[in-house]
């Protein structure tokens, strides 16, 4: 087990343990031939599995319209969440084929038989969830927007966001009305965790 990654991520059954492995591996092999993560950020284990992990204890116990992951990349966070949370469907909203693609071979080697891969643009498809995830793909300002339409009634958002979170938090309540709850991040000492509802 990597020495670097965070006590929750150690705490994990072998199964889970074993499948963030091989999905390390997809990670590490897909990215010689696309851009599934910034080159400058190739720490597999704290920079992006563990990271996304920390999401995990914000989950809720059901989710009946499913979790959504827009810009989903190269699965992170929903892969990861996916895995440990194999009992909640997940809809990951990808526009780029080629990613769509590494991301549905993902999901097929690692058995993740409630996972979807959707590939299109976040604003042409129409569904409903729980909990939207999204983690470096835009401002809180255009993530609300893109978010809304799949809301629903007690549903909220899981944004991973950088040393610029409280920036962005100001810019976005000039054009909407929410609750914001912060964590701080694990793998991060400036970033936040945002539950926004």
């Amino acid at each position: 087990m990597p020495s670097c990654i965070t006590p929750d991520l150690q705490n994990v059954s072998r199964e889970t343990f074993l499948k963030l492995t091989n999905y390390v591996l997809l990670l590490q092999k897909w990215q010689k031939s696309l851009n599934l993560v910034s080159q400058s950020t190739e720490e597999w284990w704290n920079r992006h599995i563990a990271d996304s992990y920390q999401l995990v204890g914000l989950l809720p116990q059901t989710a009946p319209h499913g979790v959504v992951d827009l810009g989903s990349g190269g699965g992170l966070p929903a892969i990861v969440l996916a895995i440990a949370r194999p009992d909640l469907h997940f809809t990951l909203v990808e526009s780029d084929r080629k990613k769509a693609v590494f991301l549905q071979e993902s999901v097929r080697q690692l058995g993740l038989i409630h996972t979807t891969i959707v590939n299109d643009r976040a604003e042409k498809i129409s569904l409903q969830a729980d909990i939207i995830t999204v983690r470096a793909l835009a401002e809180v300002d255009l993530l609300l927007k893109y978010s809304l339409p799949f809301l629903t009634k007690n549903a909220h958002c899981l944004f991973l966001k950088g040393k610029n979170w409280d920036m962005e938090i100001t810019k976005a309540k000039k054009n909407w009305h929410f609750e914001l709850e912060t964590f701080p991040s694990q793998t991060s000492a400036e970033g936040r965790v945002l539950k926004i509802s």
